[in-house]
């Protein structure tokens, strides 16, 4: 069989070559019985013959199919690829081999494996191509069942909360999980291809060449050094605590063992600390009992004997009750009992019996101890005999009441000089040191804020009249007087001050002149109406005021002080018994007037 130009066409067609060499007719008799199937195209890759073989593969008859384009046989999405490559390879090689996913005429899919040559007419000159093509789609679909069960055991191994190492009979490392790399510090490029003895301490190695010998010659999954902690080496040289469980597979390469490898890091740790809190508890001051939860006794320690006079062997596996004294009435168990069953820690001081049959008050905290599921299981009681404390106990709290009392009587004295110190003892107002302090204090604060502050100067009128007249008890009289109306006339902010002898100053926060003003006149006319008898005579008195303001008059304490004082002469110089405000008021000299200690 060969193929002749077909002058209609241009390509090829099927036919008897007249000139064909001899054994062409066996030739073409093996094409009719080769198993693969056989696809003859002309050069525009339409099918001009096909054997038995393809019948079968494809489903087409051969005279349904010749005529057609070859492309009709490939999945759609694979037509421009194959010819791209197909008349790539065969410019490139002079063929082309290959997997190309076939259509059935049903419309099946299934995949091919094939081998396409260029055909020559008997001129040399090309004519088109032929195609050997073997059906492989069995075995694509056992390679695509093998690579997911690989991808499934793989992805068992990466889910697994145990590091697993895969090794071949030689000990070299197949694969690894992504827990085994972060339990030994390796990644797994480290690893594959590595002896497995990468991973194993040092004094080990010698040994586990010849037991894995043994395992692979008669494997069976069982636990390595069952019974006892192994170690792995991590990669930054410390030992990793671990256990390990082995078993075989067989693999076309031999059988492979599967280390599996559980960390008991956090096991040991937690077994090291229970044992560091059992010794702490057997050498604890406080007594320790561990109880079922119907209260009968299964450990104690020492101090727990030394407290009670029960040794382990008189108490437990008996009732912790054996303790009780009879102080306490049910209603006292009874709560104890209720809370420690909810779940809650009791806390207390409680009377017990010793063993010698004294009784003794100790403070006992009962906590229970629930398990996973939150049932209690234990209850742990913490005693300590507080006999002793107690006593010292009565003994500190009166030593302290003695202390308290000492101590607030120093208080008081404290605060008393302290009072003395800035109040002037005759009239109970400030004296003229607080006042400075506090003047300056509150004039910063005034500059500050943007706030006024005014001050008044007080002096009584023709007191020296009066001491001379009425005498100086009578003149000491009329000064407590003129303090009682300025106590009770003053705010919370303000500070009555005695300045000296008869005068007297009120600082005023906040208040503006005509504020201020309103209220010393208020003071003022107090004092006019006010009569104080002495010795069976009545004695009036009145008062000159003087007012200044800051900033206005002033720009400081001692300017503000010599403002009002000024204030205060011109309210003399007018006839007395009456207030005078700053402003307007001729400047005089500080020194025009001195100051008095005690004027009377």
């Amino acid at each position: 069989m060969t193929v002749q130009r077909d002058p209609d066409r241009g390509g090829i067609a099927p036919g008897e070559d007249v000139g064909a060499a001899p054994g062409a007719g066996q030739r073409a008799r093996a094409f009719e019985y080769l198993f693969d199937a056989v696809v003859v195209t002309d050069l525009d890759g339409i099918v001009v013959d096909w054997n038995p073989g393809a019948v079968a593969l494809y489903g087409y008859a051969r005279d349904e199919i010749v005529g057609q384009p070859v492309s009709i046989l490939h999945a759609p999405e694979d037509v421009d690829r194959v010819t791209a490559e197909v008349f790539a390879a065969i410019a490139r090689d002079g063929y082309w081999t290959g997997e190309i996913k076939r259509r059935g005429r049903d419309g099946s899919i299934g995949w091919i494996e094939s081998m396409v040559v260029p055909l020559v007419d008997g001129d040399g000159a090309p004519a088109g191509a032929l195609g050997i093509n073997r059906d492989i789609t069995d075995r694509k679909l056992a390679d695509a069942r093998l690579r997911a069960s690989e991808a499934q055991w793989k992805a068992l191994l990466e889910s697994l909360p145990d590091g697993v190492v895969v090794c071949d009979q030689a000990g070299d490392i197949v694969m690894v999980n992504a827990r085994l790399e972060a339990l030994l510090g390796y990644r797994r490029d480290q690893l594959v291809g590595r002896s497995v003895d990468l991973l194993l301490p040092h004094g080990r190695r010698a040994a586990h060449a010849r037991q894995r010998a043994g395992f692979v010659a008669s494997p069976r999954s069982r636990t390595m050094g069952e019974g006892r902690v192994l170690a792995a080496l991590h990669r930054d040289g410390h030992s990793v605590p671990i256990e390990i469980g082995l078993s075989a597979i067989d693999t076309p390469t031999g059988s492979w063992v599967i280390a599996v490898l559980h960390d008991v890091s956090a096991r040991e740790a937690l077994t090291e600390r229970l044992h560091l809190l059992g010794a702490a508890l057997e050498a604890a001051a406080n007594g320790v009992a561990i109880s079922d939860p119907q209260g009968v006794c299964e450990w104690i320690n020492p101090a727990f004997t030394a407290i009670t006079g029960y040794a382990a062997g008189d108490i437990v596996g008996k009732r912790l009750a054996i303790l009780n004294s009879g102080t306490h009435d049910a209603a006292f168990f009874r709560d104890l009992w209720a809370t420690i069953t909810r779940g809650d820690a009791w806390h207390g001081e409680i009377t017990n019996r010793h063993r010698d049959g004294h009784l003794y008050v100790e403070e006992q905290t009962i906590a229970p101890v629930p398990d996973a599921t939150g049932e209690i299981r234990h209850y742990v009681a913490i005693k300590q005999d507080t006999t002793q404390r107690r006593e010292m106990e009565r003994q500190l709290q009166a030593a302290n009441a003695t202390l308290t009392r000492q101590l607030a009587e120093i208080e008081a004295l404290q605060a008393q000089l302290h009072d003395q110190a800035i109040r002037d003892p005759l009239t109970g107002l400030y004296n003229r040191r607080y006042l400075a302090e506090t003047l300056d204090r509150e004039l910063a604060r005034a500059t500050r804020t943007g706030d006024a502050v005014a001050i008044a100067i007080f002096d009584a009128d023709h007191f020296k009249r009066i001491n001379d007249t009425h005498g100086h008890r009578a003149g000491d009289e009329v000064l407590r007087a003129l303090g009682a109306i300025l106590r009770a006339g003053t705010r919370r902010s303000d500070v009555a001050c005695r300045y000296g002898g008869e005068e007297f100053v009120l600082l005023m926060p906040g208040a503006t002149v005509e504020a201020a003003v309103t209220r010393v006149e208020t003071l003022r006319a107090q004092v006019a109406a006010l009569a104080i008898v002495h010795d069976g005579r009545t004695i009036r008195v009145t008062l000159s005021a003087g007012v200044a303001a800051f900033p206005t008059d002033a720009g400081d304490g001692d300017a503000l002080l010599h403002a009002a004082d000024a204030a205060l002469y011109a309210a003399k110089d007018a006839g007395r018994d009456r207030v005078v405000v700053h402003a307007g008021v001729p400047a005089r000299a500080p020194a025009t007037r001195p100051r008095r200690a005690t004027p009377r």
